[in-house]
């Protein structure tokens, strides 16, 4: 579904890909540090979760094959991830 490679030679660096990669990593880590330190939860975080969130699934469908395929895959796993946060929520003693 998703291309890996391809015979064209390039002449350039990646820079947005590679840019995009960095950013999600550091939005990623700030996230995971935010659920320990709550020093660093700040509205910001959100934000930029969400544009990582977008990038992430513009880039997706960019570069899919089958754009619409993409796209119901991730609302398929956006609906299913909202009901296991749910399921993990109504135990007794769970961390989610």
């Amino acid at each position: 579904m998703l291309p890996l490679r391809d015979n064209v030679p390039t002449r350039t660096v990646p820079v947005v890909t590679v840019g995009l990669i960095v950013a999600n990593a550091l939005v990623g880590l700030w996230a995971l540090g935010a659920h320990w330190l709550p020093a660093l939860r700040h509205r910001a975080l959100w934000w930029c979760t969400l544009a990582a969130a977008l990038a992430i699934v513009a880039a997706l469908t960019v570069i899919a094959t089958k754009p619409a395929v993409v796209l119901f895959l991730l609302v398929v796993a956006y609906s299913v991830s909202g009901y296991v946060q749910w399921v993990l929520r109504g135990r007794p003693g769970r961390i989610v």
